[in-house]
């Protein structure tokens, strides 16, 4: 059956899931955007929350196959923060806030409007940024209006917490920098300039055998 995903506000004890937005709720069903940064109904339900009530919580993209031990094991350096986590909400170590609805009573939130992305994705704790519109492509497609283009969104990666433990997850390439952010997400926001003095973390996402940029498209 795989792994499912819900993305999970700890500060708010609310919770967003995919289904409620037409997509599945594996990690590779709802990760996909279009080149507008805003075709996606679940990533721009989460852009809107990112950007107005969630700005400044701590959220995570959340499987149910996730605990302590898969922090401890596969992101060592976040697992002082997961094990924090668990301590604060008092959950058992071998559950998953998957299922928070259930263990803890978050609520959850719907019919939230979407919203497109700004260029920048940045995380003012670690004074990072992703530039949105320099991500691989993933396919590409014509009709009568023109091309289109489709992207993973890089963040629902950099905060996943489980990927790896079943089917449906990330499998491609720089599964390095999967949940790199997670405990920096209160830092996350949406801009249109570079902030100074961050450094790019170039987004390296892909299902393909080699990543391909529109800049490669358009050289071709």
């Amino acid at each position: 059956m795989g792994q499912y995903y819900k993305v999970v506000n700890f500060d708010k004890k609310e919770f967003l899931y995919s289904w409620d937005y037409d997509c599945g709720s594996k990690l590779m069903e709802f990760s996909y955007i279009g080149d507008d940064l805003g075709s996606n109904g679940f990533v721009s339900a989460l852009i809107n929350l990112l950007q107005t009530d969630w700005k400044g919580d701590r959220v995570l993209v959340v499987g149910d196959y996730s605990n302590v031990d898969y922090a401890n094991e596969n992101l060592p350096e976040k697992a002082d923060f997961i094990s924090f986590l668990y301590g604060e909400f008092g959950l058992d170590e071998n559950k998953s806030f998957y299922f928070c609805d259930e263990e803890l009573g978050f609520k959850k939130v719907s019919g939230v409007e979407p919203k497109k992305a700004r260029r920048y994705l940045v995380n003012k704790k670690t004074k990072e940024y992703v530039d949105l519109t320099d991500i691989p492509i993933e396919w590409s497609y014509e009709d009568d209006e023109g091309t289109y283009y489709t992207s993973i969104f890089p963040l629902m990666l950099l905060i996943a917490f489980g990927n790896g433990l079943g089917m449906g997850d990330y499998t491609g390439e720089e599964c390095s920098d999967i949940g790199s952010w997670c405990d920096s997400s209160d830092g996350i926001e949406f801009v249109d300039t570079i902030p100074k003095g961050f450094e790019e973390l170039r987004s390296y996402f892909t299902e393909n055998d080699k990543c391909v940029f529109l800049e490669d498209l358009k050289a071709s």
